[in-house]
C-alpha cells in the first residue's frame, strides 16, 4: 500500500509539472481563443431612407461616404452622422454613374463613384475630373451598396475595382472561363491627362488591369462549373486579403503587382463546402435536384494585424429535414439556426472562441484604417420604422 500511494503521489507530480509547464509555454507564444469583436461606439444618421450603404471612412477627418438608392445619392457624413455634402443625379444625367451608385470610395483629395460598368471622379463639390468606363461587356451580377471601390497606393494612388465579373469573353459552362478568370481590376485614372467632356468615358485596356488569376490548387479549376463565383475582399497597406464565397482558402496578395504572398485554409468550426456543378447542360439541370445549403463567405477583413471572417457554416440536407420546407417562413427560420458568425485569425490559427455575431448586428460592412469594423443594427425585432439609421463600430478587445 505504501509503494502504492508513493506511485500516485509521483504522478500527480509529474502531471502538476506538466500542467506548469503547458501554462508556460501558452505565456510565452501568446495566449490562444482569447479575443472577440466588441461594439465600442456607434453614430446615428438622421436620413430618410429604408437603407443606407456605408462605403468607406476618410482617413484623417473620419468622414464618411454612404450611398442609397432611389434616386441614385451619395453623401459625405461627418463622423458623427451629420450631413457635409450631397451627390443626387438622375441616371441620364453625364455626371452621374447611371441609374444606381453600386459602390463609392474616397480618392485623392476628391471621391470615386461606380456605377453599372461606369467609373467617375470627382472633387469634393461632385464637379467630375474623369470618366471611365470598362473596355469589356459585364459577366456576372450587379452589387449595389459594397465597397466594391478601395484607393490603395502611396504617391501615386489607384483603385481595386470590381465591377461583378471576370473579364473573360466566355460562359462559365467552359473550362476557358476559369483559366482566364480574373478577380477585379487595377485602374488608374491618373492615366488619363487630358479633360474630355462630360459625356465622354474613356475605356481601354491600359486603364482597366485583370489581377488575380486562380491558383494551381484552386477548386475552380477542378473541371467542375460555378456559376456565381464571388470575391470578398479587403485592402490595407497595398495588400489585398480575399477569399471567395462558397471556398474554404483565404489569399493575399500585394497590389499592384497581383504578386501572391500568403494563402491558408481558414479553419471553420463547420463549413459545408460547394463543389460545383458538371461542366456544360448536365449542370444546369443539377441546379434542380435537392442539396446542401452551402457555407458561405459574407466579409473579410484585415484589422490591427488579424484576419477576420465573417460566414454562414451551412447545413446538411440532414439537418433542415426537420423544419417544414413549405413554411412561408422557412427563409428565416434556416437563417436563424445558420446564424452568422466569425473568426479571429492571427497566422492563420483561430484565436477566439465565441464565433456568433454579436448582438445587435444586422452586418458587418466595412473595416477602417483606425482598426474599427463597422455594422449595421438589426432591426428584425423592430416593428415601426427607426428615427435614426444606426451603424456600430466594433473592435477586436480581450476576452
Amino acid at each position: 500500500m505504501k509503494i502504492w500511494a508513493k506511485n500516485i503521489t509521483f504522478l500527480s507530480l509529474i502531471l502538476l509539472v506538466s500542467a506548469c509547464g503547458n501554462q508556460k509555454n501558452q505565456a510565452s507564444t501568446g495566449a490562444i481563443n482569447n479575443f472577440k469583436l466588441a461594439i465600442v461606439d456607434s453614430i446615428q444618421v438622421d436620413i430618410f431612407a429604408n437603407y443606407l450603404s456605408l462605403v468607406d471612412v476618410q482617413d484623417g477627418t473620419g468622414n464618411i461616404l454612404a450611398l442609397r438608392n432611389g434616386p441614385p445619392t451619395a453623401y459625405i457624413l461627418d463622423p458623427k452622422g451629420k450631413v457635409i455634402r450631397k451627390f443626387e443625379r438622375p441616371g441620364d444625367d453625364p455626371r452621374g454613374v447611371g441609374n444606381s451608385i453600386h459602390s463609392g470610395e474616397f480618392y485623392e483629395d476628391g471621391v470615386a463613384l461606380m456605377g453599372q460598368m461606369r467609373l467617375k471622379t470627382y472633387d469634393m463639390e461632385f464637379k467630375v475630373r474623369k470618366s471611365l468606363k470598362p473596355h469589356y461587356s459585364p459577366t456576372g451580377m450587379f452589387f449595389s451598396g459594397y465597397n466594391h471601390l478601395i484607393e490603395f497606393g502611396n504617391e501615386n494612388k489607384q483603385l481595386f475595382a470590381f465591377f461583378g465579373g471576370p473579364q473573360v469573353n466566355t460562359s462559365p459552362l467552359k473550362k476557358e472561363f476559369y483559366e482566364q478568370y480574373n478577380i477585379a481590376d487595377i485602374v488608374d485614372p491618373n492615366l488619363v491627362i487630358s479633360n474630355e467632356s462630360l459625356t465622354t468615358e474613356l475605356s481601354n485596356a491600359e486603364l482597366f488591369k485583370p489581377i488575380g488569376e486562380f491558383t494551381q490548387d484552386s477548386k475552380y479549376l477542378s473541371g467542375r462549373a460555378f456559376y456565381f463565383i464571388t470575391p470578398v475582399f479587403d485592402v490595407k497597406d497595398n495588400d489585398l486579403i480575399y477569399a471567395f464565397k462558397d471556398d474554404t482558402t483565404l489569399y493575399k496578395r500585394q497590389l499592384p503587382s497581383g504578386e501572391m504572398f500568403e494563402q491558408y485554409k481558414i479553419p471553420f468550426d463547420k463549413f459545408i463546402n460547394f463543389n460545383g456543378y458538371a461542366m456544360g447542360p448536365a449542370g444546369i439541370a443539377e441546379q434542380d435536384k435537392p442539396s446542401d445549403r452551402s457555407g458561405r463567405i459574407l466579409k473579410v477583413f484585415s484589422v490591427d494585424g488579424f484576419d477576420i471572417v465573417n460566414y454562414h457554416s451551412g447545413m446538411k440536407m440532414s439537418e433542415m429535414q426537420k423544419f417544414d420546407k413549405t413554411s412561408p417562413d422557412i427563409r428565416q427560420i434556416l437563417a436563424k439556426e445558420d446564424y452568422q458568425k466569425y473568426l479571429i485569425l492571427k497566422d492563420g490559427q483561430r484565436m477566439n472562441t465565441r464565433l456568433r455575431i454579436p448582438e445587435k448586428i444586422a452586418s458587418l460592412i466595412i473595416s477602417d484604417d483606425q482598426g474599427y469594423i463597422w455594422a449595421q443594427k438589426d432591426l428584425s425585432d423592430i416593428d415601426e420604422e427607426p428615427e435614426f439609421i444606426t451603424f456600430y463600430k466594433l473592435k477586436v478587445v480581450t476576452d
